[in-house]
């Protein structure tokens, strides 16, 4: 067993099973329980770099928990972030989380995830996504990240450092253009005026139409009286 100074703690380094084991003495917390950081390496160096950043993370105010997980963070996100939400909401972010976030990335140590894994996960979704679907899996990413900031599980957010592709094509919108709109307004208004409407009518259909009313939404009788006009 080897004692080691980190910091301001002392540390012991000791061999166990194929390897070694660090730990670190924080001392008592306020129940009295003794606080105790633990690292396992194949080597000593390994332990001992763990060592100093167990308590680099410590003195910046993180909880180190080793192996706290990218699924660890959605599925706590997933049962404290969503309060006050409705049914819906709750059921449509926890099916796009089981099927597009814990299967590809849950595994990953949430410390350990980098901005370049965000980019390949979310790359290798887009040709089974649609674009709104990418933006929903992405923000679930981003919210469970900031919710482990606040908790002081991890000091950057690198979802948000990434921006969120294009899916595969949606369904094409079956709304019309301002073009298509514009043309319809115009068909209608031509249809409700039978001088147009109706060459066979001529000067004399106008003629009555303007003794009804020159507009056919308030005076909608003037089209059918327009039968009774001297021929």
């Amino acid at each position: 067993m080897s004692k080691i100074l980190i910091g301001r703690y002392e540390a012991t380094i000791y061999p166990e099973g194929y390897g070694f084991t660090g730990a670190i003495s924080l001392g008592f917390d306020g129940k009295g329980n003794r606080q105790r950081i633990k690292r396992k390496g194949r080597t000593k160096a390994i332990v001992k770099d763990k060592l100093i950043k167990a308590v680099a993370d410590r003195e910046a105010g993180l909880k180190t928990v080793e192996g706290y997980t990218v699924a660890q963070a959605v599925q706590d996100w997933l049962s404290k972030g969503l309060k006050g939400r409705d049914d819906e909401t709750l059921k449509a972010n926890r099916i796009l989380a089981e099927q597009h976030v814990l299967p590809l990335i849950g595994a990953t140590k949430l410390t350990e995830l980098s901005a370049d894994d965000v980019d390949d996960w979310l790359d290798g979704l887009t040709t089974k996504l649609a674009t709104r679907s990418l933006q929903g899996v992405h923000a679930i990413l981003k919210r469970a990240i900031r919710q482990a900031q606040v908790r002081d599980r991890v000091m950057r957010n690198v979802a948000e450092l990434v921006t969120t592709p294009k899916g595969k094509p949606g369904r094409p919108s079956k709304a019309m253009t301002l073009e298509q709109a514009t043309a319809g307004v115009g068909a209608d208004a031509d249809d409700r005026h039978p001088a147009r409407a109706c060459p066979f009518l001529g000067r004399q259909a106008e003629g009555c139409w303007r003794h009804a009313g020159d507009d056919p939404v308030q005076q909608g009788p003037a089209q059918r009286d327009l039968h009774d006009c001297p021929q």
